[in-house]
């Protein structure tokens, strides 16, 4: 079924997410929500074939998982959220800890989208901590700040919780930064 939907769409898999948005666009949820399972067919049709290292393919989920909760399939993106979760928890280790950050991102924004404080929360707290694992200050630095950055610009304001863990990272740094 996914090769048609890599006929029926006419594009790669990478381009796919293109097609959702410009539907949610539209105000054509129904057709994002069309579009974004087909593309998560191929992603999965794909990645059968040819494994993605978690630091890539969690990014991919997230990015599905953001195009469902805009299209209004919140519990599918809960449940596309869980999955990109659980291939790290699998083995934390296959993703190097100055990509850990990078590759939640995605999935933060997808909670974000949800609006569903008890899946942004938890994932925010996720993402600041992955962040600061790397013993090196610079890539900490970049990764709160990015983090951060994900944060306002999906208008959302972190939680205490989150706001006391960005305190102590930030604490944590030592100079230049």
């Amino acid at each position: 079924q996914a090769e048609d939907g890599i006929r029926d769409i006419g594009v790669t898999g990478v381009q796919t997410c293109a097609l959702p948005i410009s539907a949610i666009g539209r105000g054509d949820e129904a057709h994002g929500r069309l579009l974004t399972g087909r593309a998560r067919g191929i992603f999965e049709a794909i990645e059968s074939r040819h494994p993605f290292p978690v630091e890539f393919g969690v990014p991919v989920i997230g990015e599905l998982a953001r195009r469902r909760a805009e299209s209004g399939d919140i519990d599918g993106a809960v449940a596309q959220i869980e999955d990109a979760r659980a291939r790290y928890e699998a083995d934390p280790r296959r993703i190097a800890d100055v990509f850990r950050a990078g590759a939640f991102r995605p999935v933060l924004e997808a909670a974000i989208a949800t609006g569903r404080d008890e899946v942004i929360d938890p994932l925010m707290l996720f993402v600041l901590e992955v962040g600061s694992t790397n013993p090196n200050g610079r890539p900490r630095v970049q990764d709160l700040a990015r983090t951060l950055a994900t944060i306002s610009l999906a208008g959302r304001a972190p939680s205490p919780e989150a706001m006391a863990s960005i305190d102590s990272i930030e604490a944590g740094l030592a100079s230049p930064w």
